[in-house]
């Protein structure tokens, strides 16, 4: 292969890893909204002024 043909090949295989990487990121993104949404239209519980916060909730 030539020089010429290496250079796309190796623009074409970052561009491809650089647009998986963007995406990942949109859709953690776009749960990441949605758990907030979530988390706002629930109605929290009344705690009395001495109770701790509760804790986060554990991610898998």
């Amino acid at each position: 292969m030539s020089a010429e043909a290496l250079t796309v090949a190796a623009y074409a295989a970052l561009w491809l890893v650089l647009t998986a990487y963007v995406v990942r990121l949109a859709r953690r993104l776009s749960r990441l909204e949605a758990d907030l949404r979530a988390l706002r239209a629930s109605p929290e519980p009344p705690r009395s002024p001495s109770s701790p916060p509760p804790a986060p909730a554990a991610r898998p």
